[in-house]
């Protein structure tokens, strides 16, 4: 496994521990912010 696979793997179990602590629906709406805020700066950032 390389570096990204780790890294991808560690954010999936972090999320998977806040998602067991402050419930699902929640870390699943945070998880999707997260997502959402990526691509609008990809898609949003001035080259």
């Amino acid at each position: 496994m390389n570096a990204i696979d780790i890294l991808v793997l560690l954010a999936i179990g972090g999320c998977a521990v806040l998602g067991l602590l402050r419930g699902f629906v929640l870390e699943t709406l945070s998880l999707i912010a997260w997502v959402l805020a990526i691509l609008a700066i990809r898609l949003f950032h001035a080259s």
